[in-house]
């Protein structure tokens, strides 16, 4: 492989530094103009540049890796990052995400949420779930407790169906409703120390 290096000086443009590798197709060069420094690498088919000005630096290729033992980004104003493709975040450790303000997570489509352990709680505030449908499933068991009230209704209609199902009040349990029906396939118990149907 022959190798064509030059060094151009002027007066006005600043110093350029060209290395030609024609084997391979390859020209490399360097040019401090004064304000900018800029590191070009043009192959037959793809261009790679480096512009470094006092206050930024703009890399812009087709690949760009980064390996390190240890990375570390920080801006004190905003960051963005942004995809046309897909992004992807992963860890063979623990990942953790976290936000002094307000954090927002969407998606226009499906989005999911899985794990081993899943815990979504509101250590000051509300927690609201919302949707056209809902569900909840388990393979074994579920459970809602509340501290202080619980309540379950729907606009239309409610029901709560299992093979045996138990309502149990430590204090007064109250059935009522415009038109109430208490039915039973096999056997029907009613008791208590004082009962009152009527």
């Amino acid at each position: 492989m022959s190798l064509v290096c030059k060094i151009e000086l002027h007066k006005t443009d600043g110093v350029t530094v060209t290395v030609e590798n024609a084997d391979d197709s390859i020209t490399q060069t360097m040019v401090f103009d004064g304000t900018n420094i800029t590191t070009t690498c043009a192959g037959s088919d793809e261009t790679s540049t480096i512009t470094q000005a006092s206050d930024s630096i703009t890399i812009s290729c087709k690949d760009f890796v980064v390996d390190a033992e240890t990375i570390t980004c920080k801006s004190s104003s905003d960051t963005s990052m942004e995809s046309e493709a897909k992004f992807d975040i992963s860890s063979t450790d623990d990942l953790t995400i976290t936000s002094s303000a307000k954090m927002t997570a969407t998606s226009d489509s499906a989005m999911s949420l899985t794990g081993s352990e899943v815990d979504v709680e509101g250590s000051s505030g509300d927690v609201s779930v919302s949707g056209t449908n809902i569900s909840a499933t388990a393979d074994s068991n579920v459970s809602l407790d509340a501290g202080s009230s619980a309540s379950l209704s729907g606009d239309s209609s409610a029901s709560v169906e299992g093979a045996s199902v138990s309502v149990e009040a430590d204090g007064t349990l109250s059935l009522s409703g415009a038109s109430s029906t208490l039915e039973s396939s096999g056997t029907t118990t009613v008791s208590g120390s004082l009962v009152s149907i009527g």
